[in-house]
C-alpha cells in the first residue's frame, strides 16, 4: 500500500478517529516507521480518552498556562467546548496563531472550579532590582 492510498484510507474512516489511529499504527510497523510517530499516536489517543472520560452533558474543561510576550505568567480556567477531538484542535489552532509566547492547554472536568491565575515576571524583576533577568 503507498501513501496516497494509506492517506485515502484514513480519511474514509476519518469519522472513526481510533480505527483510523489504529490502521496508521499498523502502516508505520509494516513500513518500519513506528518509532517516528509513535509517541503523537499515543498522545492523541490519550487526549481521545481523556475527553470522553471528563465529559459532561457533551462538554468538556480546557484550561491553559503559559506566558505572554511581557513575561506575564498565567494559568488556568479557559473555557467550555463540546467534547470533541475536533474542536479541541480547532482552539489549539486558533490559540497558536495569536499566542504571544509558550502555552499549554488540555482538558479537565467541566465540575473543577474555574480559577485564574498570574504573575507578572517582569515587574517582579523590576522591583527587585535586576529588570535586566527575570527569574521563574
Amino acid at each position: 500500500m503507498n501513501k496516497v492510498e494509506a492517506v485515502k484510507e484514513v480519511q474514509k474512516w476519518a469519522e472513526d478517529e481510533s480505527r483510523a489511529l489504529w490502521f496508521l499504527n499498523r502502516l508505520e510497523e509494516r513500513n518500519g516507521l513506528l518509532a517516528y510517530a509513535t509517541e503523537a499516536r499515543v498522545a492523541r489517543q490519550s487526549l481521545i480518552r481523556r475527553i470522553a472520560e471528563l465529559q459532561i452533558d457533551g462538554q468538556v474543561a480546557v484550561w491553559e498556562s503559559g506566558r505572554d510576550c511581557d513575561s506575564v505568567r498565567y494559568r488556568g480556567f479557559k473555557c467550555l467546548i463540546p467534547a470533541t477531538v475536533a474542536e479541541f484542535d480547532a482552539l489549539c489552532e486558533h490559540e497558536h496563531k495569536w499566542a504571544d509566547g509558550p502555552f499549554c492547554l488540555w482538558v479537565e472536568s467541566p465540575l473543577l472550579e474555574r480559577t485564574r491565575c498570574s504573575r507578572d515576571l517582569g515587574m517582579e524583576a523590576f522591583e527587585d532590582g535586576h529588570a535586566h533577568v527575570i527569574f521563574d
